[in-house]
């Protein structure tokens, strides 16, 4: 009788198709079920609105002013706001738009805390990245001082 061999590499094979089944599977499962959508930030009423515009100040500070000019706050050493507003307005800059147009600041029902960009309609849920992050935000939003 004939002896059959055994490739080798078999049991290789397998394990890689069974893994590339596993990671599709995966990808599949979070995009259908547990990716998170900007469905839950302009879905939701909105209970309160800021518009805002954000400058880099001669000293390294970010001033933020209301509509009309006034001067809310300056941001100092909150080093999570002053990037995030950093990178929104570098977003801007990169498409050819200056501070002409208003940032909002949305608070909205259920405690949801955005930032929206309505030139580039980019929604940022500040709350998202904690209390202490989107502090600053919170106190603009409720008109308190810094």
């Amino acid at each position: 009788m004939r002896e059959m061999k055994r490739d080798p590499m078999l049991p290789f094979v397998k394990m890689v198709a069974l893994g590339l089944l596993v990671v599709l599977f995966g990808i599949w499962v979070f995009k259908n079920n547990l990716k998170s959508t900007n469905s839950a930030i302009t879905s939701s009423e909105i209970v309160a609105m800021k518009k805002l515009h954000f400058y880099d100040h001669h000293n390294g500070m970010v001033k933020i002013t209301d509509v009309n000019g006034n001067v809310l706050t300056f941001i100092d050493g909150e080093a999570f706001a002053k990037v995030l507003i950093r990178n929104l307005v570098r977003k801007r800059i990169s498409i050819g738009i200056g501070p002409e147009e208003p940032f909002e600041l949305i608070s909205r029902k259920g405690g949801l805390l955005s930032l929206r960009d309505p030139v580039s309609d980019l929604h940022l849920d500040v709350t998202a990245f904690g209390q202490s992050n989107s502090e600053v935000f919170t106190r603009l939003i409720n008109g308190e001082e810094s």
